[in-house]
């Protein structure tokens, strides 16, 4: 009992948190109705702000005492909630034209497919406490869990650096120092509840859609490509307790806040943006560059088709910087680190690059037919990039196709870097094994993509529509 009282007051703290940012920043009005349709949102903003928070405060020296923990969420999220009743009380500028309200068979298939959806992921995450880590997610993302608990970023996994060099010191924290709030609020350090808490952001994401989108119609036609995504083979990472998926969901939720704030939102979406991408970059050196992946096409977009936004766009870039750096600076302070990527000064040889094509070849078909499995992919990234194709002449959505294309295409290409540039044993069998998970991210920016468009090419057929009926 005290273990479920523990999970669910940590996600409650997470909930009242991220929602309160979502208020204070006029993503989301703090209505009843409004909240709760943004309560996916809330729980993935509220993750990102008290992941970020912890890294900083252990970064500083600090450890995640419990007391401590409690006393800190609860002064921000009076803060942010202070902060949205005042801003509320003012006018707010209506975003979009009202839309039409949803016909009975629409919300029907709409809250069909979210009691489906939800009770997947509810039985995913009762099952999965009992689930025993595999070798990655004991021996890196729980054992720093555990590390983090018991003494910080002083404790001796960080220093004893020989006898743990298999953990991927050099890896960020965000991740175990998640895992180490739950622990402490559930007083149990079980692998199997970082599981269920990765089963729960991912269904937090695919409930998130909808209200990020801003759709009130085919709401199902939101929620059905990340549903699929969370079923799909790269997910059973989840099992594992691997931080890919955690990245890939941020990824995601950063993908979709820029996308919505592009297409006419308000600030605060780039605000949740920022905080979503540098969430993603401080759980795996991978994260930094699917940050890029994302902020790269975003900026260029802007710069093309909104101008005077560029400035604000530049800001969100920085800002994602600015959160990610406490870690890179605890690193270069503390280390060094065995690593487990080639540093530059050893790829930025020609010669390097040269005597490794091979890796290059067996990299790009190995992206390519796992990005192909219809099987295991369930036809999301070839139907995104279908769309894509079929929508890059409309004016309306051209921009997101830019968008959502540009992070896909860029995803692949790092992780291709990635592989064409490694120096370890058995290059090969390190693509193989890997590739299926190193593409998590571009599987879920695809599923991303792939909802916000359908969702925009809906709502324009259902608005001509509405048009011709009353003309």
């Amino acid at each position: 009992m005290r273990v479920l009282v523990g999970f669910l007051a940590f996600n409650a703290v997470l909930l009242v948190v991220g929602l309160g940012l979502l208020a204070a920043v006029r993503v989301v009005r703090p209505t009843p109705r409004a909240l709760l349709a943004a309560a996916g949102a809330g729980l993935l903003a509220g993750a990102a702000v008290v992941g970020l928070a912890s890294v900083a405060l252990l970064t500083a020296g600090g450890q995640l005492q419990l007391p401590l923990v409690v006393a800190a969420a609860a002064v921000a999220a009076a803060a942010l909630w202070l902060v949205a009743w005042r801003r509320e009380r003012r006018p707010q500028p209506s975003e979009t034209a009202a839309a039409p309200e949803p016909d009975r068979g629409d919300r029907v298939a709409s809250l069909v497919l979210s009691v489906a959806v939800g009770c997947f992921i509810l039985v995913q995450i009762v099952a999965s406490r009992h689930v025993r880590a595999a070798w990655d997610a004991e021996h890196v993302w729980a054992l720093k869990a555990v590390a983090l608990v018991t003494g910080g970023l002083d404790s001796e996994l960080f220093h004893a650096r020989q006898q743990f060099s298999g953990a991927h010191l050099t890896y960020p924290i965000l991740q175990p120092a998640l895992g180490a709030l739950l622990f402490r609020f559930s007083a149990s350090a079980q692998a199997g509840l970082i599981v269920s808490e990765l089963w729960l952001l991912v269904g937090a994401l695919v409930f998130a859609a909808p209200a990020l989108c801003g759709v009130r119609e085919r709401r199902w036609l939101v929620l059905l490509p990340l549903a699929l995504a969370a079923c799909a083979a790269p997910t059973a990472g989840l099992l594992r307790g691997d931080a890919d998926v955690l990245a890939a969901v941020f990824a995601a939720l950063g993908a979709l806040s820029v996308a919505r704030w592009i297409h006419g939102g308000c600030a605060g979406y780039a605000v949740l943006a920022a905080l979503a991408l540098a969430a993603s970059a401080n759980v795996k050196p991978e994260g930094a560059a699917l940050a890029v992946a994302v902020l790269l096409p975003a900026v260029v977009v802007v710069l093309f088709t909104q101008r005077r936004r560029f400035p604000a766009a530049v800001a969100m870039a920085i800002g994602t910087g600015v959160l990610a750096l406490p870690w890179w600076l605890w690193q270069r302070a503390n280390g060094p680190f065995n690593a487990d990527t080639t540093p530059a000064s050893i790829w930025l040889n020609v010669g390097f690059l040269r005597d490794r094509l091979s890796q290059l070849d067996n990299g790009a078909q190995t992206l390519l037919n796992t990005l192909a499995d219809t099987v295991g992919y369930l036809w999301l990234v070839p139907a995104f990039l279908a769309l894509c194709i079929a929508l890059v002449a409309g004016r309306r959505v051209r921009p997101l196709v830019a968008l959502y294309g540009g992070a896909v295409v860029l995803s692949v290409l790092f992780v291709l870097w990635a592989y064409w540039t490694y120096d370890g044993p058995d290059p090969l069998g390190h693509i193989s094994r890997t590739s299926i998970r190193t593409l998590t991210t571009t599987l879920f920016i695809a599923a991303a993509g792939l909802a916000h468009l359908l969702a925009l090419t809906a709502d324009v057929a259902l608005r001509r529509r509405a048009r011709e009926r009353s003309g």
